[in-house]
């Protein structure tokens, strides 16, 4: 499977490429007062509401990966930098539909 690899700072994430709505450079993020502890923010992207979950430990990005999703709000991941790169499914773990991260051991 063909997934687009996000670099938090700390971790890598893997992103399906067909879940993937868009990139979006330096996107405008709100943060929400008293949001819960994973809530980076909110954007909006083409009239639809983006949440931002941060999935690392770093607080600057230079882009965010929005997820496709089938109701009127759409997941965002904010990044450092951005690649590709095919992966071993049987070496992922399933964060959010269309999100993986690495097993531990």
């Amino acid at each position: 499977m063909d997934y687009i690899t996000v670099n938090t700072g700390t971790r890598i994430f893997y992103i399906e490429k067909k879940m993937t709505e868009a990139i979006v450079r330096d996107p405008e993020i709100l943060t929400v007062p008293e949001g819960e502890e994973n809530l980076l923010g909110l954007s909006v992207y083409h009239g639809r509401l983006v949440v931002y979950y941060q999935l690392g430990d770093k607080k600057s990005y230079s882009c965010g990966i929005i997820i496709k999703a089938g109701g009127e709000m759409l997941p965002g991941i904010p990044a450092d930098t951005v690649g590709e790169e095919e992966a071993d499914p049987s070496c992922l773990t399933m964060l959010m539909e269309g999100v993986w991260g690495k097993k531990s051991d």
